[in-house]
């Protein structure tokens, strides 16, 4: 994918700093290891002076001079390499091809690239609350452990979390999600850790309520939306699209088709996408047409979330 130039601008910013950070470290590890082991620096400063006669000697066209100059810079680097293996005298860079410049034969690098997709698709998720919802800090004791129900929901949660977490660390060799349950009960949080892990990964992830993508899409289709984004692209090409809400949504024809190509087109890409509905089996079948709830069942593995909504006994607890 292409990014807006802002995005590249802020990718480079960040490589920029990673270097100005490494290239501090380093010019204090460098100082220290020139005062541990001194013939260290009388060897940097010898390939200095021999680089400059290599490059003199280029220019007045002396291929013998030139060849015993390389010579005795490659034995030096020998000693340098036994002097310094070893020992703890380097900083490695983010990124070894191109040493944290952003730049590699003339492009921007990879790293670049992985950084401008985790930027794009974090701005386009807008406001979710990305920093706050990790597995380790969901909290299995607002789940009751004894109930009527044949599996306690706290027993239920904790496979849902260890199965979550699973999802994660496959990724992006995973499945399809449709995370069920009431409001409150931890589907957004979970997702959204799931999201986390995904970006670690530096994979792109677009996080958005089906009712605000929906609107964006239409706004998008019919040109009304002044956006630096194509909405489209982002929920075609992200490694990672989750869905929240579904089943709130206004649903008008655009919207029954956009949520089938939505489903249609990440399937036939096998790009995986996790949807959270408070709608049961049931009434996913009787809301929407039979080729969206017939691959929506078909094609997704569901995970049932019991228990009480945790918003309210946080509330209550105030």
């Amino acid at each position: 994918m292409s990014f807006p130039k802002h995005i590249y601008s802020e990718a480079m910013e960040y490589k920029r700093k990673v270097l100005q950070s490494g290239d501090a470290k380093r010019e204090l590890l460098k100082k220290k290891l020139y005062s541990d082991i001194p013939e260290v620096k009388n060897i940097d400063e010898s390939l200095s002076n021999l680089g400059l006669k290599i490059t003199r000697s280029l220019f007045s066209g002396d291929k013998p001079e030139v060849e015993n100059l390389e010579k005795l810079c490659e034995e030096l680097n020998g000693k340098r390499k036994k002097l310094v293996d070893n020992t703890k005298y380097s900083i490695p860079y983010e990124c070894d091809e191109c040493r944290d410049t952003g730049t590699f034969s003339g492009k921007y690098c990879k790293c670049v690239e992985s950084k401008a997709t985790e930027l794009y698709f974090k701005e386009l998720s807008g406001m979710a609350p990305f920093e706050k919802c990790t597995f380790e800090n969901f909290d299995l004791s607002y789940y009751p452990d004894s109930t009527s129900e044949k599996i306690p929901p706290r027993l239920r949660m904790e496979k849902n979390l260890n199965y979550l977490k699973k999802f994660s660390s496959n990724f992006p060799t995973s499945e399809n999600l449709l995370l069920i349950g009431g409001a409150g009960l931890g589907k957004t949080h979970l997702s959204i850790a799931i999201a986390n892990e995904v970006l670690k990964k530096r994979m792109s992830v677009f996080y958005s309520s089906i009712e605000e993508l929906l609107i964006k899409l239409e706004q998008e289709r019919y040109n009304r939306l002044n956006s630096k984004f194509s909405y489209y692209e982002a929920v075609e090409e992200c490694d990672l699209l989750i869905i929240d809400d579904l089943g709130t949504e206004f649903l008008n024809q655009f919207g029954k088709s956009a949520i089938y190509e939505i489903i249609n087109t990440r399937l036939l890409k096998s790009k995986p996408t996790i949807i959270n509905t408070n709608l049961s089996m049931e009434e996913i079948a009787s809301r929407y047409s039979e080729r969206i709830s017939s691959r929506l069942i078909g094609n997704y593995t569901n995970l049932k979330f019991d228990g009480k909504d945790i918003r309210q006994i946080k509330s209550m607890k105030k």
